[in-house]
């Protein structure tokens, strides 16, 4: 098991960075059915549905930094364990 830790964990931190950024899939299947609420989607929604009057901006920009402070930890790992390995 060792000696393919490496290997696992690499996988794992793509697989999660890849789960937190469904956007595309889910918007395509689920078009405006409003059934998929996934941080990807809301942030667009808000976005679109946002005017002058409306915060749906400010909304959309902190799911964005939200999604942001997700993957970060995921893309920092899988960064080190990249250096590790050359």
């Amino acid at each position: 098991m060792p000696a393919i830790r490496p290997t696992l964990t690499a996988v794992f931190v793509i697989v999660a960075i890849a789960t937190l950024k469904v956007f595309d899939i889910v918007r395509t299947m689920y078009q405006n059915q409003g059934s998929a609420d996934v941080l990807a989607n809301l942030m667009f929604d808000q976005y679109a549905t946002s005017s002058p009057g409306n915060n749906g901006a400010n909304h959309s920009a902190a799911l964005a930094l939200t999604i942001f402070v997700l993957v970060l930890p995921f893309m920092a790992y899988q960064i080190v364990q990249m250096k590790r390995r050359a």
